[in-house]
């Protein structure tokens, strides 16, 4: 699967780096790289889906957080991996109520990066699945709901004309 996946990092440096090791463990993705929230924001509503984010915590503009906001309400099921250079508590705990998928301390490693990356990955090949069987389930509520239809026709259609159906007996 080739995967659509957003950067914003104001650290240019940084920025770079993901994406170079992005490129790197997932060379058929489609990057985006923003410099800060309110870019990222704005350039995913270009995108045709958005399957993973890595955010920084802190930007200029728009931080992290309230981008992820911005981001979920629009792609619900994008996985978010935040970046910090801080180790707050209160910044963890705001990034995991909103079903951050992973968070790295910067500086992290390429190991950190493909961890993070690979979780994301099972995350949407489990939401993939979901979809798939949901609509398996529907195709198959509206066969039987057919096929409940076709026989409570053919039964109508047997009776005769002006007959009273026959009465119950206790």
């Amino acid at each position: 699967m080739s995967y659509h996946i957003l950067i914003a990092e104001d650290e240019t440096v940084t920025r770079n780096a993901i994406a170079e090791n992005l490129r790197a463990i997932l060379p058929d993705a489609r990057l985006v790289l923003a410099e800060n929230g309110q870019r990222a924001v704005e350039q995913a509503r270009d995108l045709p889906r958005l399957d993973m984010v890595f955010l920084d915590l802190v930007m200029p503009v728009l931080d992290g957080v309230q981008a992820a906001r911005r981001l979920r309400a629009q792609w619900e099921n994008c996985q978010i991996i935040f970046l910090t250079a801080y180790s707050d508590f209160a910044f963890m705990r705001e990034a995991l109520d909103l079903g951050a998928v992973d968070y790295l301390l910067k500086p992290f490693s390429q190991t950190g990066l493909i961890a993070a990356v690979q979780k994301a990955a099972s995350r949407l090949k489990l939401l993939e699945q979901a979809r798939e069987q949901l609509t398996e389930a529907q195709a198959e509520r509206a066969r039987l709901s057919d096929l409940v239809d076709e026989r409570t026709t053919a039964k109508s259609r047997r009776r005769l004309p002006g007959a009273q159906p026959a009465a119950r007996s206790r």
